[in-house]
């Protein structure tokens, strides 16, 4: 039995529209995630709506994980699977040292293990649908005649994350608000590197 190779990859992009050189339009943002796709494959999956609403937007912030799963062909739901979380892995990632990091440098020790607390919960919410958190975008598949391949981007929401912390933990927003941190800046300024 063959085992499961995985590789994952992640970006930030941050569509606008904008002349300045420094930042990338809607356009530039779907044209990169779909150059992603890895020779020889075929795309299996594009949400349209997605792609509408990435397009439509004049500044949606956008953060992806790229994942890629291989295995023996009868495997092919896991495999499929496995991309996945590969993708969503890479998010956490992501996370951890771009928004956590940077978030965490401006609170106090009192409200780290909150953020913490947070982060985890979101984490756990990154697969579940019904949260919308993150969606697939697209998946690539390519077969040989044992073996298939996946890749995928997973998008994550960084808006409505922002929005369902907000609303979850809205005490610990206020809390912060009273010392005169704003959470929602910190979160934005994180997401974009700032």
């Amino acid at each position: 039995m063959m085992g499961l190779i995985l590789f994952t990859n992640a970006d930030v992009l941050f569509p606008q529209k904008t002349s300045n050189k420094n930042e990338i339009p809607e356009e530039g943002v779907i044209s990169k995630i779909l150059a992603l796709k890895p020779e020889g494959y075929e795309e299996v999956y594009l949400n349209e709506a997605l792609k509408d609403k990435l397009s439509n937007s004049s500044n949606h912030k956008v953060l992806y994980g790229f994942g890629k799963a291989s295995g023996p062909k009868e495997l092919d739901l896991q495999v499929r699977e496995e991309s996945k979380q590969s993708a969503l892995q890479k998010i956490v990632e992501i996370l951890d040292e771009k928004v956590k990091t940077n978030i965490k440098e401006n609170l106090s020790e009192d409200y780290v293990n909150k953020l913490d607390e947070i982060f985890e919960e979101l984490y756990a919410f990154l697969n579940d649908s019904s949260v919308g958190i993150t969606t697939t975008f697209v998946m690539w598949k390519k077969e040989t005649e044992e073996i298939v391949y996946y890749s995928v981007v997973i998008i994550f929401d960084c808006d409505t994350a922002l929005n369902y912390v907000k609303v979850n933990y809205g005490s610990f927003v206020d809390q912060l608000s009273e010392e005169g941190i704003d959470f929602e800046k910190l979160w934005i300024e994180a997401v974009k590197g700032e």
